[in-house]
């Protein structure tokens, strides 16, 4: 592919990226404080800017934890229609 212009590189999996140095120095992986599992390594902002730095304040939410928020306050479904389509494994 060189030979033929063409621009390539080693694929790395999400281990390697996160321990690369250059990745953390640009803050592209920033390690994060998660209640349950301790310090994690996530991705940083894409986007730099010089007046309002900014970084992710919390990790990612788990699985199915803002459902209520979502399906109460957001759709306005009743606690027990949301239990109904959890327990037919819907949601």
């Amino acid at each position: 592919l060189e030979g033929a212009g063409v621009t390539v590189g080693r694929v790395m999996d999400y281990t390697e990226v996160s321990d690369f140095e250059q990745y953390r120095q640009h803050e592209a992986i920033v390690d994060i404080e998660h209640p349950e599992y301790g310090k994690l390594s996530t991705f940083g902002t894409p986007a730099k800017f010089s007046e309002t730095p900014c970084k992710p304040e919390q990790p990612a939410p788990k699985l199915g934890q803002h459902n209520r928020e979502i399906y109460g306050e957001l759709l306005g479904m009743d606690p027990q229609e949301e239990q109904r389509l959890k327990e037919l494994g819907i949601v």
